[in-house]
């Protein structure tokens, strides 16, 4: 569970997707909170996906919550 919470807490900061086309200067940019889409230097499009991030953490909430939830583990 340790690994899952690390994991969904390090999806809502990096970059979970990015495509460069560098023939037509094109980049595609997923994030927990949004994508991004740049042409030319200029932001051509941007869609808000704060869903993600909600997911994400609720889901690190989750397995944090499952892991401290046992009291007789071996450690």
């Amino acid at each position: 569970m340790a690994i899952v919470a690390l994991a969904l807490g390090a999806f809502m900061f990096v970059n979970v997707w990015d495509k460069q086309n560098a023939d037509l200067q094109e980049v595609a940019t997923l994030t927990a909170f949004e994508l991004t889409y740049i042409k030319n230097g200029a932001v051509v499009d941007s869609t808000n996906t704060i869903l993600l991030f909600v997911l994400a953490f609720s889901g690190m909430g989750i397995a944090i919550y499952s892991l401290f939830s046992f009291k007789k583990r071996i450690l």
